[in-house]
């Protein structure tokens, strides 16, 4: 078990953080611009905070990838309650189509090696 199978409802809640809603969140949304109609990987998703931001502003499609079972439950979990389409994966496997764009907030700090993040970096270019 990681911290971040016990820890994702403090994830999700830190949008009140001036710091992320003041600066992180804006300054994201703006760099991916219009999403609408996208297919879009949101990689790393956590608790699902972006992946629902994203699915709200437009995108067709939303897939959220994450390796923490906790996060993912927490994110299944809030999909149940609040249906907005999004599927969460723990593997990337079987997806059949590709994404217009690939999100990756907060995760390039847990490439604990180098091997690691090669291999983020294909999927992301790929």
């Amino acid at each position: 078990m990681s911290q971040f199978d016990l820890l994702a409802p403090i994830y999700d809640n830190m949008d009140i953080l001036p710091f992320r809603k003041e600066i992180e969140i804006p300054s994201v949304l703006k760099m991916l611009g219009d999403i609408s109609g996208m297919s879009v990987l949101d990689f790393g998703c956590g608790s699902g905070y972006y992946a629902c931001l994203l699915k709200k502003r437009g995108a067709k499609r939303v897939v959220g990838y994450d390796i923490a079972n906790g996060m993912l439950e927490y994110a299944r979990n809030k999909e149940l309650i609040n249906p907005l389409g999004i599927e969460y994966v723990s593997t990337l496997d079987n997806l059949e189509q590709q994404f217009d764009l690939v999100l990756g907030v907060y995760v390039l700090p847990y490439a604990d090696s180098r091997e690691k993040l090669q291999v983020w970096l294909i999927i992301w270019l790929s």
